[in-house]
């Protein structure tokens, strides 16, 4: 569709400068012949210039037909989700962590719910609002004073892993949240839970967040033995799950909608594998017993 508009942006700048030679030839005496073949072109653009009217045309109703497709189906999915899912995760308990405040969480929350799980705490990570976490870290051990960026991160992410995971580092996580820096929704800290869901993606390049971050975030939790699903939006401008798929975990490149969510739950349920439409992807879906 693009190269189409940009096309017959073309021909309409064409046509300009031809109408504008046909003046100056029709100007000229003598040059009868030049003013023919002139006008010859132009009809012949303007044939052209017809077609492709017709075919932006019938394209534009192909598309328009594709799209309200696409919405039945996304309707049905969105339908069919809770049949397929229910009682899928009862009384499993798992939490979520958004690595970028996305706005994804809500929804994967619900979507763990319908499938009976026990959701028992959403953590959101906003890094616009980080703290100077050197400054932060100095508070409770001296180890950090001539540390890197990196390694700031690293060791934040274990002082978060272990505030989340068993209670400790109340007041490192106190500090964090009234930062803004983390939100947490529910009250089952410091509590084993048995599955993880990392939403990952983002609209901007990050690599060193991920790499010292979430990364060694997610390895605290693996060490736990916790099932662990990563998971991204469809249309993340930057997909970091092939970071992760070295890693014992379930890969989910569409968990944003009823079929993502779909291959998440499953995850959970045995079903480990990389699923989704993008290159990370090795089948849509796993296969449902």
């Amino acid at each position: 569709m693009i190269d189409l508009k940009y096309h017959i942006a073309s021909l309409v700048a064409i046509f300009c400068a031809l109408a504008i030679g046909v003046f100056i030839g029709s100007n000229l005496v003598g040059n009868e012949v030049l003013v023919e073949q002139q006008k010859e072109v132009v009809a012949r653009l303007e044939q052209e210039f017809d077609t492709l009217r017709e075919q932006n045309k019938l394209i534009q109703e192909e598309l328009n037909a594709l799209e309200y497709r696409a919405e039945e189906y996304r309707r049905y999915s969105e339908q069919v989700f809770p049949l397929v899912v229910s009682g899928r995760l009862n009384g499993v308990r798992i939490a979520v962590i958004e690595t970028n405040s996305q706005g994804l969480a809500e929804k994967v929350e619900k979507a763990l719910i319908t499938a009976g799980a026990d959701v028992v705490n959403v953590i959101i990570i906003d890094w616009n609002s980080v703290p100077d976490l050197k400054k932060l870290l100095a508070k409770y051990t001296d180890e950090y004073q001539e540390a890197k960026d990196n390694d700031i991160r690293t060791a934040t992410a274990k002082m978060l892993g272990e505030a989340l995971a068993e209670g400790k580092n109340k007041e490192f996580l106190h500090e964090l949240v009234n930062s803004g820096f983390i939100k947490i929704k529910g009250e089952g800290l410091g509590q084993k839970v048995e599955g993880i869901v990392f939403i990952e993606g983002d609209e901007k390049e990050r690599n060193a967040v991920v790499d010292s971050f979430n990364l060694p975030l997610l390895e605290y939790y693996l060490s736990l033995g916790s099932k662990v699903v990563i998971g991204e939006y469809e249309e993340a401008k930057f997909s970091y799950l092939d970071k992760y798929k070295a890693k014992p975990v379930t890969t989910v490149d569409n968990i944003d909608n009823p079929i993502g969510l779909t291959s998440m739950v499953f995850a959970f349920s045995g079903k480990i594998g990389n699923y989704g439409t993008g290159k990370t992807a090795e089948k849509l879906i796993p296969e449902i017993e």
